[in-house]
């Protein structure tokens, strides 16, 4: 039995070692213009993407792909030549980087220390625009917030394209020896009349990991240097007017923000960062989303580049690390590193602010700490993680995190494991444990105590084969369980969720693909009171045009004020590319919603629409509607509406000029609401923006810009201008790349 049990243990995930081919080493430098003309090329290690792997599994691919690596005293060189059946129908236009959704595209994948557990992408299009991403087998989530240094061009050919990738070894995380085996994988993104996937390597889905399904390569690393010093002198300056509600001006300012980050990478696989009077402005606009209707507060995405740099790191199944509730920082201090099985990472800063997340099981309210004169309560911001990868099949980790201002602090500590139990079978657990000291202001509005001790955890367990997949997870967060460094704005449940799945390849001109399930969850409170149930019926199909049709019936049931509402949805939502140049998403939910500002059981239905529109290859037009509305007795108690347009001129690579307006307008028949003295009949707040960028690299910048603000003033039954700005944010790096 006990040697049953350590087989089981010890077995797990194949890792894809069999014959490992060698990457020749030439001391050379390669002129990177797509041409592939270099001599170099020629004794380079030919790889050729033998094997469709989406939609169908293993095939024979429609076209031949070639891709070809060396590897140098600075960093590995990459290229492909790609043919094409009609370069007419290439997909590919010249855009911002990690924008290429709907473009063609080859890239590299790799895992340079071959643990299985993250992996650094690099892709580009046919005109050498790059997009980079890391993707982690911890979240299974691919993150194009991750962003590096490295080199690429591209060039259209009559029968193809060819590209060209120089990625230096200062922009990778990899071991120090000389002779190092990488996990790599070799892609293509081929747009035909149905997308499809070729890869150098054969995919299994039954297996659970993709990473560990790479092929693996002897790669040979003689560095002309290890390490370098950044230094990023910034500089941001604006003028503000201010006005109040009868369109008055109260205030005009001039700022000017100076800043400089260091970043040191140690050698090649450590990194410390430093930030001081940090820059965290964020130039341009977030995306539209809908709120008017949510019951917990919405997360948005990080943009801002110190907590940017290496971020997967800190991935966890809970999201306790969530860096935009650091609102403002002073200073900022992280340092990251792995070294052989072991990845770690530490970071700490003072914000400004104190913005808090208080969480329930039915909501969520947002505090600031401010002190007896109403100014803002500075707090220091710390997080640690480490993690350990004991085999290929098994890593464990941990992690701390914590907050503390004035008599406010919140510390979590916790534990996770990652376990491939098989191929087929991966199970995924962590546990969190949290101490609060809330402040007397905290205490008295939402009746906390001083003292409060909670605890969370989850496990997941997936389970895959060749054509169905399956989970099942349980999560059990406690009423005095806090996140404050993180985004948990539920607490006081626990909850069950699964869902099984049929997969089919279809050998369709029309329908590559087709996927149906039912997955669902029920929750209750921690002592056992139900809170809701939902049930999903799905079905997706993939098709010509870029066609990815979705179509879902939802069985709802939730306590609402201690009352069990049942209702119902149905939705669909369709992608398409009717024309190359033209790419449309549509999504329409009809049904029943509760509306949670005043407890009606509402008829409901949500409308968006968004069309993308590329006149030319440098012109991106895109235009996103949403409309949300909750009826009862045949009055509308909530018509959201929210409008996005944006006019982006790519001029070249590094250099684009865009214009954004966007506009939020909730309408209301107050004669319904329970609380009339909060809300307003209407409601509209629109903002305009034109931002000229200029980027040479990830940290030499220039944006000049001019924005402004309106909001709808009903004792003037007009828009005002709340405010405008025009400002200039400008940064430069020094460095040895």
């Amino acid at each position: 039995m006990k040697n049953t049990l350590l087989a089981l243990f010890f077995s797990g995930a194949s890792f894809a070692n069999e014959s490992l081919s060698e990457v020749p080493y030439q001391d050379i430098k390669i002129n990177i213009d797509g041409a592939l003309s270099e001599a170099a090329w020629k004794d380079a290690l030919k790889i050729d993407l033998n094997y469709e792997v989406s939609p169908r599994i293993n095939a024979q691919p429609d076209v031949k792909t070639t891709a070809k690596i060396i590897s140098s005293n600075s960093g590995i060189y990459v290229s492909f030549e790609s043919e094409y059946q009609n370069t007419d129908k290439i997909k590919v236009f010249l855009k911002e980087r990690d924008l290429l959704d709907n473009d063609e595209k080859v890239g590299i994948s790799i895992d340079a220390f071959e643990t299985g557990k993250i992996a650094y992408k690099f892709f580009v299009n046919p005109l050498g625009v790059q997009e980079d991403s890391s993707f982690s087998e911890i979240t299974g989530e691919t993150k194009k917030d991750w962003d590096a240094e490295w080199l690429s061009s591209g060039q259209v050919l009559d029968n193809g394209y060819t590209t060209e990738i120089f990625i230096p070894y200062n922009s990778l995380s990899m071991p120090e020896n000389e002779e190092q085996v990488w996990n790599i994988n070799f892609e293509r993104i081929y747009y035909d009349s149905i997308i499809k996937t070729f890869s150098n390597s054969p995919v299994k889905r039954e297996i659970s990991c993709d990473i560990c399904q790479y092929s693996s390569y002897r790669v040979t690393v003689k560095k002309e240097s290890d390490g370098y010093l950044k230094i990023i002198p910034s500089l941001v300056a604006k003028k503000s007017t201010l006005r109040d509600a009868g369109d008055n001006i109260i205030d005009e300012t001039d700022d000017y923000e100076p800043s400089l980050d260091l970043k040191w990478r140690i050698n090649s696989s450590h990194t410390l960062n430093t930030t001081i009077n940090p820059d965290y402005s964020q130039v341009e606009y977030d995306d539209a989303l809908l709120e008017a209707n949510a019951k917990f507060a919405l997360n948005r995405p990080e943009k801002r580049t110190f907590f940017l740099e290496n971020n997967e790191y800190f991935l966890t199944s809970i999201d306790a690390v969530n860096t935009r509730s650091i609102v403002a920082p002073d200073y900022g201090l992280k340092f990251t590193g792995q070294h052989k099985s072991h990845t770690y990472g530490a970071f700490v800063g003072e914000d400004s602010e104190t913005n808090l997340l208080i969480p329930g099981n039915t909501g969520d309210e947002e505090v600031r700490l401010v002190d007896e004169n109403q100014e803002n309560i500075k707090s220091t911001a710390a997080v640690a993680r480490y993690r350990t990868d004991l085999n290929n099949n098994l890593s464990v980790g941990t992690i701390l995190t914590s907050r503390s201002g004035g008599d406010y602090s919140n510390v979590v500590t916790g534990v996770d494991t990652n376990w491939y139990i098989s191929d087929s079978l991966l199970l995924k657990s962590q546990y969190l444990h949290s101490e609060t000291k809330n402040p007397f202001s905290v205490q008295s509005e939402f009746n906390k105590d001083r003292k409060e001790q909670g605890k969370a955890y989850k496990v997941i367990l997936d389970y895959y084969t060749e054509d169905w997949e399956s989970f099942i997870d349980y999560s059990y967060f406690s009423a005095d369980f806090r996140a404050d460094l993180g985004f948990v704005p539920m607490v006081d449940y626990k909850e069950v969720n699964s869902g099984l799945f049929r997969n089919w390849v279809l050998e369709n001109q029309h329908i590559s693909s087709f996927k149906a399930g039912i997955d669902g969850y029920v929750t209750h409170t921690t002592q056992g009171d139900f809170l809701e149930k939902n049930i999903n019926y799905s079905a997706e199909l993939s098709g010509s045009n870029n066609l990815e049709v979705t179509a879902l019936y939802q069985d709802q049931s939730e306590n609402f004020d201690g009352e069990v509402l049942h209702f119902e949805k149905q939705s669909i939502n369709v992608d398409i590319a009717p024309l190359s140049n033209i790419f449309t998403s549509f999504e329409y939910i009809q049904g029943q919603a509760i509306d949670y500002v005043n407890g009606y059981l509402s008829d409901y239905d949500l409308k968006s629409l968004k069309l993308s529109w590329y006149p030319s290859k440098n012109i991106e037009i895109t235009s996103t509607y949403i409309n949300e509305n909750l009826v009862y007795e045949g009055s509308n108690t909530l018509d959201a509406k929210v409008y996005d347009i944006r006019l982006n001129y790519q001029f070249n690579r590094e250099s684009y000029l865009r214009l954004t307006w966007q506009n939020y307008r909730n309408i209301r028949d107050l004669a319904l609401y329970l609380d009339k003295d909060h809300f307003q009949e209407k409601e509209s707040n629109s903002g305009l923006q034109i931002v000229y960028a200029y980027k040479t690299s990830i940290d030499t910048v220039f944006y000049v810009g001019y924005s402004e603000l309106h909001s709808y003033n009903p004792n003037l039954d007009k828009d005002v201008q709340l405010n405008k700005n025009l400002f200039v944010k400008f940064s430069y790096a020094f460095d040895e790349f």
